[in-house]
């Protein structure tokens, strides 16, 4: 049986340390909110006590490459949305502020759906031109 040594142990152990002693910068771990406590409107409590669901509308799509080309109808998501409100679900988490997402909330005002969003963006990596124009338009 072969026991690792001592010092084989100590360096990852160290490493690991030393990482997560980085992380809290100058502030001590605290990053100050651009939006001051005062300012900040209360959050709702259907936020913290609904049942909820991460939804896309997709339904033929069998690979990322195919999402573009799908149709993402009304009549679909209206469908979707309200098989999500019989089963007791009250929020869904989009994961875009494109996409489909102006379909969805259209959806859910025109029908009057009792349903809680939580409206993600999608940040890409940023290496290119094409990537930060892509998160500077899911931005707004």
């Amino acid at each position: 049986m072969n026991i690792p040594s001592f010092r084989s142990l100590a360096l990852p152990f160290v490493v690991l340390t030393l990482s997560l002693v980085a992380c809290g910068g100058d502030s001590g771990g605290y990053t100050p909110s651009p939006v001051s406590v005062t300012d900040r409107r209360p959050l709702s409590t259907a936020f913290t006590t609904r049942t909820a669901v991460s939804y896309s509308p997709y339904r033929s799509a069998t690979s990322e490459s195919d999402l573009g080309r799908e149709v993402i109808t009304a009549a679909n998501v209206r469908q979707d949305l309200l098989l999500i409100r019989a089963a007791g679900i009250g929020m869904v988490r989009l994961f875009s502020s494109r996409a489909f997402a102006q379909t969805v909330l259209t959806v859910i005002r025109d029908d009057n759906l009792d349903i809680k969003v939580m409206l993600g963006a999608y940040v890409n990596p940023v290496g290119s031109g094409a990537n930060a124009a892509a998160n500077e338009a899911d931005n707004q």
